[in-house]
């Protein structure tokens, strides 16, 4: 088993062939012929802008620039740049805390995130009712810190265009967790007022195990999580009203590794395993890297103390 983000989808594997070989109309094509929902089209730009990062790291090849600009004010042109622009400068910033980051990273991140929202805000504005810019306006927000009243606005934005967006929830609820400087208690009541209706088997239930996985990470005053019992039974709920039967689309895939890792790491391995059964060996980078090195490696330790084996 080995990391892969298109998961075997036909058409997330279109856009990460044509992203490798530099086909850039072929790219193009691929993300926007057969689009089902704003999910797949959210998807398939992930997985092209990930792709991109991984062949060229910080570099944007000339001929990708300068197909990108042959199209002019195209929505989605504009939505890829600025979504590939994000990733640049998050890779330039590294992952270093603030006070360990070299001020020109710094500076290079911030120009960057300026560059992409202008693209992003532009997409916006050619594509009024597509949700994808605000999924990347989102996760440039914390690194901005445009403050929990904009980011509530981002939200609201998708919602309004794609109520039950997982890709898009997830990055809001990370813009306002405690590796930001908020409270674990504000991240919980976000993800709680953020779910508020949402249907059964609705994979943005899972923004409760997202809250209480980064409370574990980062925030530990207070009760306890542990002993913490409104928690762990808003958790419990939150694995009801997600669909325990199906795990097959990114947004599915992702939410499940969370609430695998979430009750995982309390030792909730009766809670665990039927999120772990789902996943089928699925794995996503977060949350297990948060947990070890490894990805994989944590995922499989935690399957086999979920008697499932590997």
């Amino acid at each position: 088993m080995a990391l892969d983000i298109t998961y075997g989808r036909p058409e997330l594997l279109a856009v990460r062939t044509a992203a490798r070989g530099g086909d850039w109309p072929g790219l193009m094509d691929a993300i926007t012929a057969g689009v089902s929902d704003d999910e797949d089209r959210s998807d398939r730009v992930e997985v092209a802008v990930q792709t991109l990062i991984g062949r060229w790291k910080a570099v944007v090849p000339a001929q990708f620039e300068q197909y990108i600009a042959s199209l002019g004010a195209d929505a989605t042109a504009y939505l890829l740049r600025g979504a590939l622009e994000v990733e640049r400068a998050w890779l330039l910033r590294g992952g270093a805390l603030a006070r360990y980051t070299r001020s020109e990273q710094m500076s290079s991140f911030h120009h960057g995130l300026h560059c992409a929202q202008e693209l992003l805000q532009a997409s916006a504005a050619l594509a009024p009712a597509d949700a994808s810019p605000w999924v990347w306006l989102l996760q440039l927000a914390r690194g901005l810190e445009i403050g929990p009243e904009r980011t509530g606005e981002h939200r609201e934005e998708l919602a309004k265009r794609s109520p039950y967006h997982f890709r898009g929830h997830y990055q809001a609820v990370m813009s306002v967790t405690p590796h930001w400087g908020y409270s674990a208690a504000f991240t919980a009541q976000c993800a709680r007022e953020w779910t508020d209706g949402h249907p059964i088997g609705s994979p943005t239930h899972a923004l409760i195990h997202i809250a209480n996985f980064e409370r574990w990470r980062r925030d530990n005053t207070g009760t306890p999580l542990r002993k913490d019992v409104d928690a762990l039974e808003r958790t419990r709920q939150a694995s009801t009203r997600m669909n325990l039967a199906s795990c097959e689309r990114p947004g599915e895939i992702l939410a499940h590794n969370y609430a695998a890792a979430w009750f995982s790491v309390i030792g909730d391995r009766k809670s665990a395993r039927p999120h772990l059964a789902l996943m089928r060996g699925r794995v996503t980078r977060w949350p297990w890297n948060d947990v070890g090195a490894n990805p994989m490696a944590v995922y499989r330790v935690h399957r086999l103390r979920a008697a499932l084996g590997i």
